[in-house]
């Protein structure tokens, strides 16, 4: 059977990432890459192959005409929705990093452009592919009734650019630092009732910054009376990390970027197991090209799937501006 096809829209930060997991896919072929800065270009253009774009949507129209099977989008929301839905209009599959979208309406008009496509759109949730992570979905036998769950997640200070400006990031460090950790939690214990956020910015005082995007979020979310939990989420830390805890009757399960740990509430030892791959999107990369290739009408980690994550996050920035409790189900 012939590799798929594949193209590669980004490549800068997580670009680099899908790069690196594509070319160790022997189940697909890069044949073109695009980039909108011909200096992140540049080391490309000696070999010659793959095909180097400037215009994302050039790159669509010329490979969709030789057949394009895959396209991995690892650029921001407000750069990407067009030719998200130009990928559609083209039957061509896509695989997009996340946060996926802005916000819940956003994510709508993808999913319409969608809908009566046969291509899929798979958005990449690396922690639900990792073999070490498989214990998460048994979380309610392993854990029993979780009373408690909290995320803590902190990124370096990277350049604002786009990140300063609150149109074209649609938040701040909870939409572009925290979607990982917030999307595993509502994952794993659906959609809370009610959401209550605060946001600030760290280290600034009294003084207003340059920018309007968040550097710190605190977020709480009520499921039940006996059922809450908490996100914390900070940018600008010496090192990026995240921690996501569910504190069950039975044990106490503990999810981070490296690895996952279960303690026993009777106080055994703790189990402990580390992920197996050091590039967290290969497995993910994978199964998407695996599925494609055996022409599966359902993939996991679709759009549909991170509808309710996006729902949450818009809450939560929608309580931080009227500085009341609001339901992310009042927004699907």
């Amino acid at each position: 059977m012939r590799p798929l096809k594949t193209a590669l829209i980004g490549l800068t930060e997580t670009g680099q990432d899908f790069l690196e997991a594509i070319r160790a896919d022997n189940n697909l072929e890069l044949v073109a890459m695009a980039d909108r800065d011909p200096a992140t270009l540049r080391p490309y253009a000696e070999t010659g192959s793959p095909r180097l774009f400037e215009d994302y949507r050039l790159l669509i129209i010329e490979t969709a005409r030789t057949g394009l099977d895959a396209l991995f989008i690892a650029s921001e929301p407000f750069q990407s929705l067009e030719f998200v839905e130009l990928a559609a209009a083209h039957e061509i599959a896509v695989f997009h990093k996340a946060p996926p979208a802005r916000n819940v309406r956003e994510t709508r008009r993808i999913l319409d452009r969608f809908a009566d496509r046969t291509a899929s759109l798979v958005i990449a949730r690396p922690w639900a592919f990792e073999p070490a992570f498989e214990p998460l979905a048994d979380l309610t036998e392993i854990a029993d009734r979780i009373h408690l769950a909290e995320a803590y997640v902190q990124t370096t200070a990277q350049p604002l650019g786009w990140r300063a400006d609150a149109a074209k990031a649609g938040g701040g460090v909870l939409l572009n630092g925290a979607y990982d950790a917030v999307d595993l939690m509502i994952d794993r214990l659906g959609l809370p009732e009610a959401v209550y956020a605060q946001n600030g910015w760290r280290g600034l005082g009294a003084s207003p910054p340059n920018y309007d995007t968040e550097d710190v979020a605190q977020v709480t979310l009520q499921f039940s009376k006996r059922r809450i939990a908490t996100i914390t989420a900070v940018r600008g830390a010496p090192q990026a990390s995240w921690q996501v805890r569910f504190c069950g009757s039975r044990a106490t399960v503990t999810v981070t970027n490296e690895a996952i740990g279960v303690a026993p509430a009777q106080g055994n030892e703790l189990r402990r197991s580390s992920t197996t791959y050091e590039n967290r999107f290969e497995p993910a990369i994978h199964a998407f090209a695996e599925t494609l290739l055996a022409g599966e009408p359902k993939s996991r980690s679709t759009l549909q799937d991170h509808l309710p994550t996006i729902a949450v996050i818009e809450a939560a920035y929608l309580s931080a501006r009227t500085g009341a409790v609001e339901s992310p189900h009042g927004l699907l």
